[in-house]
């Protein structure tokens, strides 16, 4: 029922953040063009050196999403699913950064994106939060899932924010065992076309390293099984993100860096991950469809099936099953309409809201 256009292949962009600003003696080192990172190791200071699609420190933070993730979001607006790994986002400080300078400019620019055309757009937010350790859905009495219709980027960021505060008040320390998903759907009609697209901001826990006391990221994880021929048994996060890698998406990764100095040993495998990664080629597909189109293709093979029918005698029986898919995939049109998709969501929205917001103080 939908039409997907199918681009050439695209390569995963990735940009490099170095969270902790480099020391005089640091092992890393930006190389002058920006693009770049030159990794000192080892006792006779030998040098290796990494090429991305960015490079930026906590000071120039703000420019990342003009530099290097702009093309997404507007790929996003245009119908395209798009989606931005974050991974080694592992102080508070980083993830502030992040919070304030990347995730608020990305809903700043979808929800400003469709503000001419509100009566022909809608926009809806999810947030689940899936424990790193064994890939699943995290049972949480708040943050199970949400799922909200919002109209401004301002009301976008405050649910965000409330997901994002639920996760650090969780007990037994369970926010730095778990990663998140934040999800945005775009929907737009275009004249008599309805055209989708889907950006999902990935916040990844754990190390390159797998050593790292915090556990190995799920981005390793995910590669591995993308470089192994043996097929594995997919928990939910891995889906998404081997999907988001190589599947139809127009993907790129954020790689946050904290260079520790000599005896680091997350930043060179960090920088080796990232490396990795960039390697990596999707299949962009931009989804339009018209559902009035596909509803009275459907009506007319039904129609003439009855034709068909009235005439048969041996085959009735396979016919009335053929129908009775017919008649199925027509009630699933009917439901995906404009209309029927706007106030389904709108309704959905008003019950999560009762569950996820925070009662007031008496």
């Amino acid at each position: 029922m939908n039409s997907p256009m199918l681009e050439e292949a695209g390569d995963v962009r990735v940009g490099v953040l170095l969270a902790s600003v480099p020391e005089r003696n640091t092992c890393v080192v930006i190389t002058q063009d920006g693009h770049g990172v030159d990794l000192v190791t080892g006792k006779d200071e030998s040098t290796k050196s990494f090429s991305f699609d960015l490079v930026a420190t906590a000071d120039n933070v703000k420019g990342i999403y003009l530099d290097f993730l702009q093309p997404l979001v507007e790929s996003v607006l245009k119908g395209y699913n798009g989606a931005l790994l974050i991974h080694g986002a592992s102080t508070e400080r980083t993830k502030a950064l992040i919070d304030q300078n990347i995730i608020r400019q990305i809903l700043i620019n979808v929800l400003n994106g469709t503000a001419h055309e509100k009566e022909d757009s809608f926009i809806a937010l999810s947030f689940i939060q899936l424990q790193s350790k064994n890939l699943s859905p995290v049972t949480h009495p708040v943050l199970g899932r949400l799922v909200s219709v919002v109209s401004s980027p301002e009301e976008a960021f405050s649910l965000y924010e409330t997901c994002r505060d639920k996760v650090k008040s969780s007990p037994g320390g369970l926010s730095c065992r778990c990663s998140t998903l934040l999800s945005v759907a775009v929907e737009r009609r275009v004249q008599t076309e309805v055209c989708r697209g889907r950006l999902q901001l990935f916040g990844l826990e754990g190390g390159a390293s797998r050593t790292d006391l915090r556990g190995v990221s799920p981005l390793v994880k995910a590669l591995d099984q993308l470089q192994s021929e043996v097929s594995h048994e997919d928990k939910l996060l891995l889906f998404l993100l081997k999907d988001a890698l190589s599947g139809s998406s127009r993907t790129a990764l954020l790689c946050c860096l904290h260079p520790q100095g000599v005896l680091d040993n997350e930043t060179p495998n960090a920088l080796t991950l990232a490396q990795k990664v960039r390697t990596l080629q999707t299949k962009p597909v931009v989804i339009r469809w018209c559902p009035r189109a596909t509803e009275e293709e459907i009506r007319d093979k039904m129609a003439a099936l009855r034709t068909e029918m009235m005439s048969e005698g041996e085959s009735e029986i396979h016919s009335t099953y053929k129908l009775a898919q017919l008649n199925h995939d027509l009630q699933v049109v009917k439901s995906q309409s404009w209309e029927r998709r706007r106030d389904s969501l709108t309704r959905l929205e008003i019950k999560e809201r009762i569950i996820v917001r925070p009662p007031a103080q008496a």
